[in-house]
């Protein structure tokens, strides 16, 4: 299978990460895979399921012809209840739901994070807050809403904090050359000059960042799995959400009223002033999120592998 695809199998049991990728998002032949290696095994005599995975309000005709072919017996388990809900109502066929699995994830410092999490230890002695925020450079092929350089959006957003003695971790979520995620943050950090409280991020894995993530006082985060790496660790988070997915997620911490639609967004005003509510308020927002990952994390989904 391609690299988009996760399969864990465990005995007769086989386990497919559907993530966006069943939106054929990244093109039908995501899907269509998925579905036959479900389908063989499955009809092979084992357990087989279609997990993880989020559905949009509109996905596209092929992507539903597609999932309308999966046998009766693979199970399907979308990652939130707007995802479910949707499955149910395209599909005609029982869903069941669980948190992404990226909260079950436990994070793990290395080499690639070793200084930014110093340089929150710092900040931490000299009582200055620390937030993370998380760029997107999708959003340049995205969206023409945004009547500025990408770049300049997210440095508006650095300068404000930066200027209120807010420490800032500028982190990359997809590392490879393309989509430009690090090239995106090395322009903010060249036009910022040489400020104490801009910092540059490039975890070398989901582990390694959710266990920075899980430091900070506040996640801005125009990525979704930043935003489940926050939460999950008690992390109050701000959602850029610009997929249609962003919402579902953070409900199961009630922490949807932070997600904002791209459209309100690209105001970073509008995220200014959310990031300066939470940090106002944010042993209270940590309490709720502590209580809610605690509840959650008691009911594990029986796909969920150790990771």
């Amino acid at each position: 299978m391609e690299k988009l695809t996760t399969e864990v199998v465990s005995g007769r049991t086989l386990a497919v990460l559907g993530a966006d990728s069943i939106d054929a998002v990244y093109g039908v032949r995501t899907v269509s895979r998925r579905v036959s290696l479900l389908n063989d095994w499955a009809r092979s005599g084992g357990r087989s399921s279609l997990v993880n995975f989020s559905l949009k309000k509109t996905p596209s005709a092929n992507a539903l012809r597609l999932l309308r072919q999966l046998d009766s017996d693979v199970e399907l388990w979308a990652r939130d209840l707007n995802s479910q809900r949707r499955a149910e109502s395209f599909l005609q066929r029982e869903v069941q739901v669980a948190p992404d699995i990226a909260m079950f994830m436990t994070g793990k410092l290395d080499d690639s994070v070793a200084e930014a999490h110093l340089q929150i230890i710092h900040a931490r002695q000299d009582n200055a807050p620390v937030v993370g925020l998380v760029v997107n450079a999708h959003f340049n092929s995205w969206s023409s809403d945004l009547r500025m350089p990408l770049s300049d959006y997210f440095k508006a957003i650095v300068v404000r904090l930066a200027s209120q003695g807010i420490h800032v971790m500028l982190i990359a979520h997809d590392i490879r050359d393309w989509p430009g995620d690090i090239e995106l943050i090395d322009r903010i950090v060249k036009d910022m000059g040489a400020n104490p409280y801009v910092h540059k991020v490039v975890p070398s894995s989901a582990r390694a960042a959710k266990a920075l993530i899980s430091c900070l006082d506040l996640c801005i985060t125009s990525r979704m799995h930043a935003g489940v790496a926050a939460l999950s660790s008690g992390v109050p988070a701000i959602g850029l959400d610009y997929v249609d997915k962003f919402t579902g997620q953070f409900e199961w911490y009630g922490a949807e009223s932070n997600v904002i639609p791209w459209l309100a967004a690209i105001d970073a005003t509008v995220v200014l002033q959310m990031a300066d509510a939470i940090l106002t308020n944010v042993e209270t927002e940590r309490t709720m999120l502590v209580n809610s990952v605690s509840r959650l994390r008691a009911v594990s989904p029986k796909w969920v592998p150790r990771i």
